[in-house]
């Protein structure tokens, strides 16, 4: 399912952790979160994700990131399904 219903968070410090900046962000009232090494990342993660807000693009309730995102496939999921064609 999909949803226009987003809110974002400012980015959070956290000081004691090794990804030490934290985007937090709600889609249709479930929390998200991603971490990152350094504040320029965490920041242009959290534009991408406001920008897709911005455009009218509707976010995945399951995995909270735009549908154009939700259809990449990750490395692992792309590794695991050749293992499984071979």
């Amino acid at each position: 399912m999909s949803t226009y219903d987003v809110l974002f968070w400012a980015i959070k410090h956290r000081a004691d952790r090794r990804k030490r900046y934290q985007v937090r962000w709600v889609v249709a009232r479930q929390q998200f979160a991603e971490s990152f090494i350094n504040k320029a990342l965490a920041d242009s993660f959290r534009s991408g994700l406001m920008k897709a807000a911005r455009s009218g693009e509707p976010f995945d309730e399951v995995i909270g990131r735009p549908e154009s995102q939700a259809r990449e496939v990750s490395w692992f999921d792309h590794a695991r399904e050749y293992v499984a064609r071979k």
